[in-house]
């Protein structure tokens, strides 16, 4: 038990002091790739009849031949097959939004403003700019310019009220916090991690001072006075 809280207390401190290095002084979009289409280039093989000649990349044609229908078959047919087209299509399109992390949608969404600042949260943040939710939602006015972080009483007495047996994974309780601090601080100011999961609510904005949740513990760090408190689970639980 003493040397897995060591070791949570190893990482998130270093979690912390990277997270604040980066993100205290912040307040670019990367290239996107070049994408090519070679829809329009003819493959000619000499040799071959023109008829079997495709372009690259043209989606073969599939499907049983209509010939024999009549035009109420085949008009059927073609309705069917353009639906189902069209359905794949937007279940791609779904799929890759989904796929976006918070600070690409917001990115896209943004004005020219916004946009500036997002870019320079991410020249200045440390890891993945998408890690500082709550960096994100100001700069959008997602969350208002005043919202507040938490403190260390309200953190508490939340904390209270959690029962050790209602969680049987950690992602269960990590959610379930993050449920309960959203309310009062916005959103986490980090949430990132490499292979883990680390959440980390500065308290009273301050980002020397913070509530870590990481591999089912919570901890209250100090970074400047050297001070680390078990909030979750007590020792006697």
């Amino acid at each position: 038990m003493m040397k897995r809280k060591w070791f949570i207390l190893i990482i998130t401190l270093c979690v912390v002091i990277i997270a604040a290095a980066g993100i205290i002084y912040a307040t670019q979009d990367q290239p996107k790739k070049e994408k090519f289409f070679f829809s329009e280039i003819h493959v000619i093989v000499p040799g071959f009849p023109e008829k079997v000649q495709r372009q690259y990349g043209e989606k073969p044609e599939t499907g049983k031949s209509t010939q024999g229908l009549s035009e109420e078959k085949q008009r059927e047919y073609r309705e069917r097959r353009e639906k189902t087209e069209a359905e794949a299509v937007q279940s791609r399109l779904e799929q890759e939004e989904a796929n976006k992390d918070l600070w690409t949608k917001c990115y896209e969404r943004a004005t020219p403003e916004q946009r500036e600042q997002l870019e320079e949260l991410k020249v200045k943040c440390s890891g993945l700019p998408s890690d500082y939710p709550k960096q994100i939602l100001l700069i959008m006015g997602d969350l208002p310019e005043d919202t507040p972080g938490i403190t260390l009483e309200q953190a508490r007495a939340i904390i209270a009220t959690l029962d050790i047996d209602d969680f049987s994974e950690d992602e269960a309780l990590e959610n379930e916090i993050i449920r309960r601090f959203n309310p009062i601080a916005g959103a986490p100011d980090y949430d990132g991690g490499s292979g883990f999961r680390t959440v980390i609510y500065y308290v009273d904005g301050d980002p020397s001072k913070c509530i870590s949740i990481c591999f089912g513990t919570i901890e209250y760090i100090d970074v400047t006075n050297h001070i680390s408190e078990t909030l979750f689970p007590l020792p006697d639980k």
